[in-house]
C-alpha cells in the first residue's frame, strides 16, 4: 500500500484475514491509522463504521459517522448509517433528512435504497406522525 497505493484487491484480502482471525482490534487500529493518514478518504470511515456496528460498538460507530460528516459534509454514503443512528436516538427530522439524501443518491444502489426504505417504513409504523414524510420520500 505504501509503494503502490491502496487497492480493492488488497482491501478485500485484508478484510478476509481479519474475519478469519477475528482480530477486530487490529482491524479497527488499521482503519483508524488510515484515517489519520488520509482523513479525506471516506471509505476507511465507512469500513470503520461497519466494523464498530458489527461488533456492537454503536456509540463508536455513531461518533465515526459524525466525524465523517464533519470532514466531508457532502458525503452521501454516510447516511446509510446515520439514518439508523438518528432513528435510534429518536431524532426523526434528522432521520428523514438522511433518508432523503440516500434515496436521491446516485452512489447507492437500488437494493440498498429499498432496504433503507423498509427500515424507515417500520419506523413510521411506530411513529405515524412521520407518514407524510414517508409519502414525500417515496414520491
Amino acid at each position: 500500500d505504501q509503494t503502490k497505493g491502496s487497492s480493492t484487491y488488497r482491501e478485500s484480502l485484508r478484510r478476509q484475514v481479519y474475519a478469519r482471525t477475528n482480530n477486530v482490534e487490529a482491524q479497527i487500529s488499521d482503519l483508524q491509522e488510515n484515517i489519520d493518514v488520509n482523513p479525506q478518504d471516506e471509505k476507511d470511515y465507512l469500513n470503520l463504521i461497519f466494523v464498530y456496528s458489527e461488533n456492537g460498538q454503536i456509540e463508536e460507530a455513531y461518533a465515526t459517522a459524525k466525524e465523517l460528516l464533519k470532514v466531508n459534509p457532502e458525503s452521501q454514503l454516510v447516511h446509510l448509517a446515520l439514518y439508523k443512528f438518528y432513528i435510534a436516538d429518536k431524532e426523526p427530522e434528522k432521520a428523514v433528512n438522511s433518508m432523503e439524501i440516500l434515496l436521491e443518491s446516485d452512489q447507492i444502489d437500488e437494493v440498498t435504497k429499498y432496504q433503507a426504505l423498509n427500515d424507515f417504513l417500520i419506523y413510521v409504523t411506530e411513529n405515524p406522525s412521520l407518514e407524510e414524510d414517508l409519502i414525500r420520500l417515496v414520491e
